[in-house]
């Protein structure tokens, strides 16, 4: 849950950020919602993804 934006579009990123200013709702939710993907994230899970590419790259 994230607002995304191309890197070089500074125009949209500024949107983007107003939008999370003026929107006090859409920060909160941002916020919520990014705690809760962030705790799922963890070192064995990127592990796991790495050791399986690796293995799907050497066939």
């Amino acid at each position: 849950h994230a607002l995304k934006v191309d890197f070089w579009d500074i125009d949209e990123m500024a949107n983007k950020i107003v939008a999370v200013l003026k929107y006090p709702p859409l920060g909160r939710t941002l916020v919520e919602h990014g705690t809760f993907e962030v705790r799922r994230l963890t070192w064995e899970g990127a592990a796991e993804k790495t050791v399986e590419t690796y293995r799907r790259a050497m066939g």
